[in-house]
């Protein structure tokens, strides 16, 4: 088990933005050169659906060491939270090479109901 387990939580209607790093098993930092980032939100692990797949974009860093940070951005548009149901959703992250596939994260999102809109 590579992943770790914690709980997001946003506001519908609001921007969502947060960096992740990519920790093997022991702990330490995962190099992600080669690697691609992908996250979805699901009604629970079994939906084959999506509510929203999130962007995500690895930190490059300015001296380029920020794919061996294990570092990555996860984010969502104002627009898409909007869309989001109020409610107690799951989530999973997973870093990925061709056919090699790395689950880094993964828990509950919690989505706030917007009342100013």
């Amino acid at each position: 088990m590579a992943y770790s387990t914690s709980n997001l939580y946003m506001d519908q209607g609001s921007t969502f933005a947060q960096t992740i790093f990519a920790r093997d098993v022991d702990g330490n930092l995962i190099d992600l050169t080669g690697y691609n980032v992908r996250a979805k939100i699901k009604a629970n692990y079994s939906t084959g659906t999506s509510l929203v797949d999130f962007t995500t974009s690895i930190q490059s860093g300015t001296t380029g060491d920020g794919y061996v940070s294990g570092k990555f951005d996860l984010s969502l548009t104002s627009t898409q939270t909007a869309a989001l149901p109020a409610n107690d959703w799951r989530y999973d992250v997973e870093v990925y090479s061709g056919t090699h596939v790395i689950r880094v994260k993964q828990g509950l999102v919690r989505i706030n109901p917007e009342i100013t809109k």
